[in-house]
């Protein structure tokens, strides 16, 4: 038993004193006292009724899609965009992964200490990630060379996957990320306030925050004939609205099912993104809070969702039902996207109302 245990502290002594690049592994988005929010970040997310909380929620929610919910996970060039890493998935090709490793480079007094940092966390690719090159905007081919060089099979090589990961993993990094998404928000705040007032709520500011992750914007032109990015056009959105003004309680119920059935069409549809266990788990459970009842809340944004996802028309509309569940989960607070699944909430019951729909 003496031996035992001290072959496993020699092992475990062993891991500790790898290089910290060589431990690296997902680390949980979570709330951290570490990670500071400035006064004047809290004003401005105090416009789309946000708080420290709900700046980690987010970063939480948004991992779940972007990175199984970890502050760093890498990931190559499957997607074009050479290479990815972080909450957002900022990346290379886009131009967004650049700031951020410039902010971290310029946290540091001298090159000299951002050298001693990067010895620990990047030896082997630290050159390479904060060379001129790496750091150009628009991105350089001399940089995207030799970063596809660090592929084996169109993925990371273990190495450069484990640096960037511990580079993420950071304390700073993960307050650079943090203060990003903050300014990320912020930016919201235009299309929040042209779809729902000067006062958007939190369920309002979590819906779009979604779509500008993983659709992004649509352009309208404003009352001067100027291009503008939105969520939905304006005139799109005063048009929905206008419909379902004299609809009852009833009838709501109704035009949502409706929606749910059209949900079930997708799934049930050969080239979707989603699988049978998710769509019917989905239909189940918003069935059962659709027929319990929603807020006006509620119906207005499960609305705009419907129309919104219609037209998402990537891979020729193939992630249609992964938008619309998306967004619907966080609006009914009840649905499965992936693995990220949330019961029925407290007094709902399941009904047999949508089996039907099943697929």
């Amino acid at each position: 038993m003496a031996r035992l245990k001290k072959s496993i502290f020699m092992l475990l002594f062993a891991l500790w004193c790898l290089p910290l690049s060589a431990r690296a592994a997902c680390l949980p988005v979570a709330e951290d006292s570490q990670i500071t929010i400035s006064d004047t970040e809290s004003q401005a997310l105090s416009q789309i009724s946000f708080g420290r909380a709900q700046v980690f929620e987010a970063l939480y929610n948004t991992s779940e899609f972007e990175t199984g919910g970890c502050w760093a996970t890498p990931v190559g060039n499957f997607d074009a965009q050479t290479l990815s890493v972080g909450v957002l998935q900022w990346n290379y090709g886009q131009n967004s992964l650049q700031p951020l490793m410039i902010k971290y480079r310029d946290s540091f007094a001298s090159l000299e200490t951002l050298n001693a940092e990067l010895a620990n966390l990047m030896p082997r690719y630290g050159a390479i990630a904060f060379s001129d090159d790496c750091l150009a905007i628009p991105f350089n081919q001399n940089c995207k060379d030799q970063i596809l060089a660090a592929h084996i099979d169109g993925k990371l090589n273990p190495d450069i996957k484990s640096e960037y990961e511990a580079l993420f993993n950071s304390l700073l990094m993960r307050q650079i990320q943090t203060s990003a998404f903050i300014e990320f928000l912020g930016g919201l705040k235009p299309k929040l306030n042209l779809l729902f007032g000067e006062n958007p709520t939190q369920l309002q500011t979590k819906w779009g925050i979604d779509i500008a992750i993983q659709q992004g914007f649509i352009r309208y032109n404003d009352a001067q004939g100027v291009s503008q990015p939105a969520f939905l056009n304006p005139a799109d959105a005063a048009a929905i609205r206008a419909l379902y003004q004299g609809l009852d309680e009833e009838m709501k119920t109704k035009r949502m099912l409706s929606t749910i059935r059209w949900y079930s069409g997708l799934c049930g549809g050969i080239y979707q993104g989603v699988t049978t266990e998710i769509c019917n788990y989905n239909i189940k459970n918003w069935c059962a809070v659709v027929v319990h009842g929603v807020t006006d809340e509620q119906f207005d944004l499960f609305e705009l969702t419907y129309v919104r996802s219609r037209i998402a028309q990537g891979q020729s509309g193939r992630w249609q039902a992964n938008a619309f569940s998306r967004r619907a989960k966080i609006v009914l607070n009840a649905g499965r996207v992936g693995s990220n699944a949330l019961p029925l909430p407290r007094g709902v019951r399941k009904t047999r109302r949508c089996n039907s729909m099943l697929i």
